[in-house]
């Protein structure tokens, strides 16, 4: 029995002809982060933080949603486990709390 099976049984239970919602399945390989400066222009307190608290840079996907964010798009992330989600959505909060 494979790591996978209680997955499995739980996609094929709403796959047709039970429940046409699932659309897609698909694994993808891991992928190496790439590393990204963080914003200079970050109020000089939250680059304060983020620094004292170990945060030295960002990862691609989080640079990239700070900066949708920062522009005022909507931004959903997909990612594993431990990759940073929570960083890419509170930089902008914490942002605007300080600037507004």
């Amino acid at each position: 029995m494979s790591d996978r099976a209680g997955w499995d049984a739980a996609l094929a239970f709403g796959a047709p002809p039970h429940d046409g919602r699932l659309v897609f399945r698909g694994e993808q390989p891991a992928v190496a982060g790439q590393p990204e400066p963080l914003p200079t222009d970050l109020p000089p307190t939250l680059l304060v933080a983020l620094e004292r608290t170990g945060v030295t840079h960002l990862w691609s996907h989080q640079a990239e949603a700070i900066k949708l964010a920062r522009t005022g798009r909507h931004v959903g992330i997909n990612s594993g486990t431990a990759s940073g989600k929570t960083l890419a959505y509170t930089v902008p909060v914490l942002e605007t709390l300080l600037t507004e």
